[in-house]
């Protein structure tokens, strides 16, 4: 697969979330803050948690507070949290995790921001404190109104995008259709034509069974829904290709992404191959989201030992 583009635009307005307050949200914006990003960032979080993890951290924390018309490159919009350590994660807080990401949609909607990066935050935290929560692309794509979000994972020289999302493993063969399947790869072949090459992409796309159901003896969906969809996709402009073998569809070279059919067949293929510079890109959005690829890490919060490779790409990528 080809690597990611390194095709130079101009300035960008980019709006980083810390997410969740007591992970090491707050200790990878403190470094985007003081390193060379050509964009404008605005943080959202709260400017006394960043205050006390940069002195924690010995780091500056030098920075304007948010205005519309400003024109600092540097920028905290504060919204407040509630009693953070770090390392603790509280369902406290959760309220507040929630705000920055209506905040930044609104301000991308608005147009004051051209792009977001979400800090990560904690599921279990945000469900516990009663929202009915299953994720950061979930939540994004229903604030923005986006009918049909994609998710991708993208590192230096790899993509894999997902059929399906966060679902337990025993209802995803009912939650691939035909017509989904369809709407994916319309939307991952104009994503990926518009932030990452300047030409129509190859997708190779997973059978949902081992061996791709191998003619129906280990199952039906392939013929049945993922070749009708690749087929229609295909009359509709997308250069799709397969089902093929989750085992082996990776070692493909000639193309572009790969559609898997569920996180778990997918997802740690790429993590294992560039888990530190790999960032997961919401597809389908009227507005571009990037994150990193790793959770909160909240062991890691206020060290000094949090790796900030993957928070440094997700930005750099939304700043293109």
């Amino acid at each position: 697969m080809q690597a990611l583009s390194t095709k130079k635009t101009s300035d960008r307005h980019i709006v980083v979330t810390t997410g969740d307050p007591a992970g090491v949200g707050p200790d990878l914006c403190l470094d985007i803050l003081n390193g060379n990003c050509p964009a404008t960032l605005t943080i959202i979080g709260d400017s006394n948690v960043l205050a006390a993890r940069a002195k924690l951290l010995q780091v500056p924390f030098d920075v304007s507070d948010y205005a519309a018309d400003s024109t600092a490159q540097r920028m905290v919009l504060h919204s407040p949290a509630t009693d953070v350590i770090p390392g603790q994660l509280s369902s406290a807080n959760a309220a507040h995790v929630l705000s920055q990401l209506h905040i930044a949609v609104d301000g991308c909607q608005q147009g004051h921001f051209d792009a977001v990066v979400t800090g990560p935050v904690s599921k279990e935290t945000i469900c516990t404190a009663g929202y009915n929560f299953c994720g950061q692309t979930e939540y994004i794509a229903e604030l923005s109104g986006a009918p049909h979000p994609v998710m991708l994972l993208a590192s230096s020289s790899m993509r894999v995008a997902l059929a399906t999302r966060h679902l337990p493993l025993s209802q995803v063969a009912a939650a691939i259709n035909e017509e989904t399947l369809v709407n994916t790869l319309r939307v991952l072949n104009d994503g990926m034509q518009r932030h990452f090459i300047n030409r129509a992409p190859c997708i190779a796309v997973t059978g949902l069974n081992p061996h791709a159901g191998e003619g129906g003896y280990l199952g039906d969906e392939e013929t049945r829904i993922i070749i009708p969809a690749i087929e229609r996709a295909v009359q509709a402009g997308v250069n799709a290709k397969g089902p093929f073998s989750a085992d082996t569809v990776f070692f493909r070279d000639d193309c572009d992404c790969v559609l898997a059919m569920y996180h778990d067949q997918g997802l740690p293929v790429i993590k294992y191959a560039h888990f530190d510079n790999t960032v997961n890109v919401t597809l389908g959005l009227p507005f571009l989201r990037v994150s990193p690829d790793h959770g909160t890490a909240a062991e890691l919060a206020g060290s000094n030992k949090a790796r900030p490779d993957s928070m440094r790409v997700a930005v750099a990528l939304a700043a293109l």
